[in-house]
């Protein structure tokens, strides 16, 4: 920028350097630094550009200008002079005063960039602490929470107080219960090993007794003993006897035992029964044969006569006797095991049992009900009537419905034991020679049971009527005699009780 010094007037240059020559105070420079430092401005243009302000804020070139009046060729000259000579004296002061300026300029640029600086560094902080407002927001929400759970923690904490506190009262009163109850323990335990011991005085005598009668129980075992072996020896004795007698009765004679002979085809005709140790001996009028029976009807006699007839021996029979009920009594197999021969006995009644495994201690005893269902437990009605106990309660009340004088003693629980569980432990090589089945109404169950295309007995017993209070004629069960021929058996003989069926593949020779 060029000035033109030749429109410069002396008032214009005065007022001029009057307005630059405001005076500047230490005070002023000094309160700029503290500012200055109070900004802490670490710029180094910056402080340089103060440092320059600093050193041109006084104008010390202040001169005086005389003002002449002359008008004249000098006057003219002078001016010019001064002119000359104001220009000399200004420029330095426009100078120092540019210098200023452009120093206040940047200066006040770095101030204006340092507060930019300072106000993103606010911005910043104010982001930071906005953020820092909103985690202590959240910790307080937190702190909150905790302190709400702190207060419902104290009071599950009443309540557990509360209630170990009743639980502790309660304790306490069955401490108080336990400890009278083992008091009055104590004091019952102490009449109690009174009684002990005055039971162990009398179970002293008792045992006493008991080995006395120990040694009479052992002396009646060997009666017992010697009662089967007497009775074995007279049923061969019988049976030696009858086949003499039967020798005598054939044998012939001379013409002088015509009469004697003739007395004695007399006495052949006629048939006697006499009771031989629980036995029934039966005479035939053709043969004139002695025979020994233990069955209800002679079915064990017919049987003899069966196995006679094919040639099996009665020492080599073997039975599989399904409801054998009594030992002896009413048996169908008893003659066969006085002969030798030996079987399997089931039947549910366990006193029944004992009577067999004491009485016949040959043979195979199961206590156990007869099912198609192995490992089951099923009821067994116990009635008081001989031969009569079933798995069939509908049986057991249409017994007592046509006999009023039965009843059901006692009902108990026996395991079960299938048909094919018995043959495979015991008849796995060979069916036996007979088989009788008693079972009180359940005969048909059984029959089903039975896989007859690999389980054939030679004689099969089965009872075929209805239990009744009297004596019943013409009665048969058709369903068992129908099922019977399809399995291949034909019925050799009706007692009026039980049919007697024989294999028609190995029994088809007997008339």
């Amino acid at each position: 920028m060029s000035i033109q010094y030749d429109k410069l007037t002396k008032e214009v240059i005065e007022a001029k350097l009057r307005q630059v020559s405001v005076p500047v105070t230490r005070a002023d420079v000094q309160a700029a630094a503290v500012g200055a430092e109070e900004f802490q401005v670490a710029n180094a243009a910056m402080l340089d550009s103060l440092e320059r302000m600093n050193r041109t804020a006084v104008n010390r070139s202040y001169r005086e200008i005389p003002s002449p009046t002359l008008r004249t060729k000098f006057t003219k000259l002078f001016k010019r002079f001064m002119r000359r000579m104001t220009f000399w004296y200004v420029e330095p002061c426009m100078m120092q005063q540019t210098e200023f300026n452009s120093a206040n300029t940047s200066f006040a640029a770095e101030v204006n960039s340092e507060l930019n600086n300072v106000r993103l560094r606010l911005h910043t902080l104010d982001a930071y602490n906005a953020g820092q407002d909103s985690i202590m927001q959240g910790t307080a929400a937190r702190i909150d929470g905790l302190d709400a759970r702190g207060n419902a923690g104290e009071a599950r904490i009443a309540a557990l107080e509360a209630r170990c506190a009743a639980l502790s009262d309660a304790l306490d009163a069955a401490l108080d219960d336990t400890r009278r109850e083992i008091r009055q323990a104590a004091e019952t335990i102490h009449v109690q090993a009174g009684q002990i011991e005055s039971l162990e005085r009398r179970n002293a005598v008792l045992t006493e007794q008991h080995q006395q009668n120990f040694g009479y129980q052992k002396q009646f075992q060997e009666l017992e003993q010697e009662f089967h072996r007497l009775e074995q020896e007279h049923y061969q004795e019988m049976l030696r006897r009858t086949d003499t007698l039967d020798a005598l009765l054939h044998k012939d004679v001379t013409d002088t035992m015509t009469g004697m002979q003739g007395r004695i085809g007399k006495l052949e005709k006629l048939s006697y029964v006499s009771a031989v140790n629980g036995a029934v001996c039966l005479n035939e009028e053709e043969t004139g044969e002695f025979r020994v029976s233990f069955s209800q009807s002679g079915e064990d006699a017919i049987i003899r006569y069966i196995f006679s007839a094919l040639g099996v021996a009665p020492d080599l029979v073997r039975y599989l006797d399904l409801g054998a009920n009594h030992a002896v009594h009413l048996s169908n197999t008893y003659s066969f095991y006085l002969s030798g021969a030996r079987g399997v006995l089931l039947d549910a009644n366990p006193v029944l049992c004992q009577e067999l495994e004491q009485r016949r201690p040959g043979d195979v005893v199961i206590n156990r009900c007869l099912s198609d269902q192995k490992d089951t437990k099923l009821n067994f009605y116990i009635m008081n009537g001989d031969g009569l106990s079933t798995m069939d309660y509908d049986a057991a009340q249409d017994f007592i419905a046509k006999n009023p004088a039965l009843r059901i003693e006692k009902t108990i629980t026996i395991d079960s034991i299938t048909i094919d569980e018995i043959i495979r432990e015991h008849f796995a090589d060979k069916a036996p020679e007979i088989m009788n089945i008693d079972v009180e109404g359940m005969e048909m169950t059984i029959l089903n049971m039975i896989d007859f295309e690999h389980f054939r007995p030679l004689v099969i017993i089965c009872e075929m009527i209805d239990y009744h209070n009297s004596l019943t004629v013409g009665e048969k069960n058709g369903e068992i005699l129908d099922f019977m021929r399809r399995a291949g058996y034909e019925e050799f003989a009706f007692t009026g009780i039980n049919s007697i069926f024989i294999d028609q593949r190995r029994g088809g020779a007997v008339k």
